[in-house]
Order: structure tokens, then sequence, then C-alpha cells
């Protein structure tokens, strides 16, 4: 990570008028270091570096919410909550409010701006604060106006509450980097919820769901069970933990046999429903499950936060629950991965593996009512493939306007969101391993595509990829090791784990704009989950079985298993290229394998491999870059290649 200076940014409520705040709740002080940040972090943002609670630098209180930001790392940085209750005993607050003070030397061309996004209409709408709007080196009163927003965008619904905050937008090129510091969160126009709150158990109701099928097979039925509950009358800032057992009634949260189903913070007021997937390998077992649901709140006069106990109406099962039977990931020893626009290699292990083509399970978006499965719009079909070392990924995407945004979330793109544990042994998911990992189709050179939660770049390294374009949409092959991923470097799929697993594509026609510029989501793995943000959590993700065993009367080709009889470079295709060429080689053991780039003056152009890989046959490309990033000059290189006593030499040409 690259400083290049550091400067300071202050946020805090000051007093309005005696009028305005007549009526007021203030949601969080940060006052108390045990509670930390409350419910407000980091949300978004490239530039976004960290967000802890701190002592407050200016002695206005004992603590505040501070935010790093470098505008050298991304254009943008936002903090906020996920889900704020603006309606409280009737009233709706009329604003949201918060002082920022803006150093001297903040960035001329750089914005301020408070953002909310109904729960109904993913879309945020802004109020932004160009510098001329502010006074720098003072403090400066930031108003979102809530009722305007409400009387001037169609379906703003306030009754599931507002995802707020402040987002710093930096010109691309900046260097600014600098703290923000927040303190004192307010809403205007309601009182306290929390002055009369009494903490007491939810009420729980669950629903066995046996309707919902896949759009290209009915008899596939995605079996979960849609669990609800009631938010408590008055509060606004306590939170729902919700337990499940497939053993034994939840009277003890902390019992071996209870899986906690929320996430880390509980889920917010106004949330009220998770989807619980009912999976098996087979399809044909019935399972019994137990729920239990608990309150979490804040007791500021104890200082500590307390949780009700499962018990009563907050307790439910058992729960007779038919399985879906779960898609398959074909783990295989040897793949011959060839990235070159064709996925026969993908298909031929997929006709030996029923259940593991993963398509469209629901459509979301503006265009998602127009869309079926022989929509010329957007479709797909994914093929994902293990062995002990890597992932595979193969998809076809038709797309009828593939031209578009560079980032995945919000332009023409594959995203996958893999949990890299096997839910059946843990007791909780937040602290599990997972990765949200994407293909921009659009990005700028071919190594922006491959990106980390929606839109990091380089964050993970030696992914070998290819990408076909056609008029009507697009091909993607990936390899991704596991060593690359931090999450991921200790996990070693196995036959009979399961893995929770999301694909969504995005497709992006540039009319409609649904979340950041997507006109339809087509997603698989994640069925209907009523929740807005719920593709980040794991526990929404379905379950993928692993296996490596094909259907009776099928086998593996002979192809896919036999290993090589040599350690040999077998040569690169095309030669001359431009802009990249695939580098072949075959292992007939198990070898540390070096493949680096020289020029004609013996000079090192580029390392392309230094990586333990396993026998059989390798590709890797070389997109004509240096090890800077920067594209090659036309000429003559050679690759080198080492793989145990073996060392061989080719000559390449890159031409433009």
């Amino acid at each position: 990570m690259k400083f290049n200076w550091i400067s300071v940014i202050f946020i805090s409520i000051l007093t309005a008028t005696p009028g305005l705040w007549a009526q007021s709740w203030r949601v969080e002080n940060f006052e108390s270091k045990s509670r930390g940040l409350g419910d407000y972090v980091g949300l978004y943002g490239p530039a976004l570096v960290s967000i802890t609670w701190f002592d407050d630098p200016t002695g206005q209180s004992l603590g505040v919410m501070r935010m790093l930001c470098n505008a050298v790392d991304g254009t943008k940085a936002a903090f906020g909550t996920d889900a704020i209750n603006v309606i409280v005993e009737g009233d709706t607050a009329t604003a949201w409010t918060m002082d920022v003070w803006i150093p001297k030397n903040f960035p001329s061309d750089g914005l301020v701006q408070i953002f909310g996004i109904s729960k109904s209409n993913p879309k945020p709408v802004y109020t932004t604060y160009t510098l001329d709007k502010l006074v720098p080196g003072n403090w400066n009163t930031l108003t979102f106006d809530i009722m305007k927003h409400v009387r001037t965008n169609d379906d703003y619904d306030l009754s599931g509450g507002l995802t707020i905050g402040v987002e710093f937008v930096f010109k691309y090129g900046s260097t600014w980097a600098g703290y923000v510091y927040g303190d004192n969160v307010t809403l205007v126009g309601v009182i306290d919820p929390m002055a009369n709150f009494q903490l007491q158990p939810p009420v729980i109701s669950v629903q066995h769901i046996q309707d919902q099928t896949s759009p290209y097979d009915n008899s596939d039925i995605i079996y979960h069970n849609k669990i609800t509950w009631s938010d408590l009358a008055n509060g606004g800032t306590e939170k729902y933990h919700l337990y499940a057992s497939k053993s034994n009634p939840v009277t003890d949260i902390n019992a071996s046999d209870v899986i906690k189903l929320s996430p880390a913070n509980g889920f917010d007021r106004g949330v009220q429903i998770f989807r619980h997937w009912i999976n098996s390998v087979d399809g044909k077992l019935d399972q019994h499950w137990y729920y239990a649901i608990t309150a979490v709140g804040y007791d500021p006069e104890r200082q500590e936060i307390l949780e009700t106990e499962p018990a009563g109406s907050a307790t439910t099962g058992p729960i007779t629950s038919s399985s879906a039977k779960s898609h398959v990931i074909p783990y295989i020893r040897t793949f011959q991965f060839n990235p070159d626009g064709n996925l026969d290699e993908f298909i031929q292990i997929s006709k030996q593996f029923s259940g593991s083509v993963l398509r469209t399970e629901v459509a979301e978006g503006p265009a998602a009512e127009q869309w079926s499965t022989t929509s010329g719009d957007a479709n797909f079909t994914l093929y994902m493939i293990m062995d002990k070392f890597h992932i595979y990924v193969g998809a076809e995407v038709f797309d009828d306007n593939p031209d578009g945004i560079g980032d995945v979330w919000k332009g023409d793109a594959i995203d996958l969101f893999i949990g890299f544990f096997n839910p059946e042994n843990i007791t909780e998911y937040y602290t599990q391993p997972k990765l949200e990992v994407g293909y921009a189709i659009n990005a700028p050179t071919p190594e922006e595509r491959i990106q980390v939660n929606g839109f990091q770049k380089n964050k993970i390294s030696d992914v070998e990829h290819y990408l076909v374009k056609f008029q009507n949409g697009y091909v993607v092959e990936m390899k991704i090791p596991f060593y690359t991923i931090a999450t991921a470097s200790a996990f070693v799929p196995y036959h009979g784990a399961f893995i929770p697993l999301r694909v969504t594509v995005n497709d992006n026609d540039g009319v409609e704009d649904y979340g950041g510029g997507r006109s339809l989501m087509l997603t698989h793995g994640g069925g209907n989950t009523e929740n807005w943000n719920a593709e980040l959590l794991p526990q929404t993700w379905r379950w993928h079985y692993i296996s490596d065993v094909p259907d009776q009367n099928t086998a593996v080709a002979e192809k896919t298993l036999e290993l090589p009889a040599e350690t040999k470079l077998l040569g690169n295709y095309p030669n001359p290229f431009n802009p990249s060429t695939t580098i072949s080689y075959e292992l007939a053991k198990d070898e540390l394998v070096s493949i680096v780039i020289f020029d004609t003056r013996g000079r090192e152009i580029k390392n392309v491999l230094n990586h333990f890989e396993k026998a059989g046959e390798h590709k890797i490309q070389w997109h004509g870059t240096n090890n800077s990033g920067h594209q090659v000059s036309t000429g003559v290189y050679f690759v080198h290649f080492r793989a145990g006593l073996t060392h061989s030499v080719q000559k390449i040409l890159f031409a433009k």
C-alpha cells in the first residue's frame, strides 16, 4: 500500500436550532469502547483502508469512529449502516444530519456525499457537496433530507429502513490520504425509541417451502424453510440472532449441535426473514429442524450487550423438511484444462456427473419479468471442476449486449461466491473462509478482469484465464490456484464434502439501472432471499457436493487419468502472438515449475510461474507484459522452462 501524505477529516453531529432538535434520536455516540462502532461499518470503496473505534482526538467526547482513506488505492470510500429504522412509533424521520470538518488541503475536485438506499430499491440516492459548498478547515453541516427524497423518488419505501452513510469521492489519480472521524449519529423528527425499550424474546415462525423450482426443470425443487420473526415493539438498534439444530430443540445456543445462521452482528431490525436451504446428496432424505430466535440489545445503564434466552414462542420445531438434491462439483485427479474458448473438456466431464451443469435459478432486476430460459437478453451455462490444487470454471453466456462497464459489480460479468469449508462441520458461518471472485469481461486489460469483492483488481495472482467475445455473448475459462487465494490457501477438496456456492451473472444493457448499472442479475445457488444484501452471506449460498465418483456405467475418460511419460515444454500458441499466448507443458510427476520470459539480451522480463504443480498437462498464459505490468516491445523473447532436472528454452515472437 502506498501513502503520499496524511491529513485528517473529523465528522461529528453538532446541535442545530432548538425547534429542529426538539424531537430527535441519537442513534450512535460511540462513547462505549466495549460496544465499539455499533452498527456502523466500512461499506465499500477501494479507497477505504480501515475503520475502527478510537479515542476522540478533538476532546469533544470519549470515543469516535475512525476511518482511514487512501485515494491512491481507488476513487471511493464509504462508511455507514446497513439498516437504520427511520419510522418510530408512527413518526418518520425527516432528516439524517452530520457535520464534517474538511482540511484545507482536501482535494479541490473531491466530493462528499450522503447516500441513502431504500430496501425496496437498491439504487442509491445522494445529497452531494462539492468543495465550493463547503468551508475547508471548518465544520460543515451536511443534511440528508429524507422527506425530499421520498417526494422526488418513486418506490422509495422507508418501511424496511435505510442503508445510509457518507461517501468520499476522489478524482482518478488523486494522491490524497487521511482519516475520517465520526460521532453522534442522529435522526431528526423522531423520538428515541430505545428510551422505553424492553428487551424480550421475539416470536418465530417457520414455513417449509416446496413450490420453488428450477426454471429449467420443474422436478428440480429447491426445498427450503422460510423463517420469519417480528421486530420487538419500539426498538431501533437491537439485533436478532437465528439458531438451528438438526438434532434437538434449541435451548442452549452454545450447544455443540446448534448452528448460528445469523451474521456476526445479527440481523438488523426490519429484515424479519431468512431462507434456510435444505440440501442432501440425493434429495431423498427428510430432515427435522429446530429453530430459535433471540434479540440482542445494548443496555446503556449497565453498559453491556444483553441477549434473550431461547424459549417459548422464540423457538419452534421439529420442522419436517424435504431436502433438495445438491448440485455436483466434479473432483478430478487430472483435468485437461485447455483455455481456447471451447468448453469441450468441461462438457465431457459434466456428462459423467449428473447435476454438475449450473444454470439460472432466479432472475432479478428491472428486466427480470421478461426473462425466460429461452431469453436472448441473457442466459448462462456454467461448469465448475476441482482438483487438489485448483478450481476450474468454464462458462458460456448469451448476452445481446456484451459491451459495457469494466467492473464486476455493475457491468457484464460472472461473479462467484465460494465458501472454502464444509458447512456440515461448523457451528457458525461468519468466521469461515470465503471469497467473492468475479470476471469482468470489459475490464481495460486482461489482468484487470479478475476482481475480488466486485471491484478490487490485482488481489489474486497466477490465475490462468481466457475470454472469447462474440456478437451475442462470451465464453470465459478460468484456472484458479487455491494457494493464491488467502482464504483458500489451506483448503483441500475431498469426495463427500459440501461447499457453499453462489453464481451470479450480471447483465448491464446501459438502459435501466439496478444496484449500480445492472439491468438483470441471473443467480444459481442463491434462490430468492428477499434480502438485497444476503448474497454476501455464505449461509444463504446453496450447498454443492464434491464428488469423484462418476454416474453409474460411466467413467472419467482414460486420457484424463493418464500421466505424461516425460516432463517437457510443449510450446506456445499462437506464435507469433498479440496480445497473449498460451504456454503448454507436461509433468511426469509433481514438480516445482519455473517459467520465466527473457529478452535477447538475457534480461528477465516476466516471471510467469514459480510454483509446485501436480503431474499432468498444464497451460498458462502470458499477456505480453513485464514484471511491472507494462506492455513489452515488439520482438523476440525466450521462454525458460524448468521442472526438476528438466530445462528447456523456446523462442517466441511478440508482434504488433
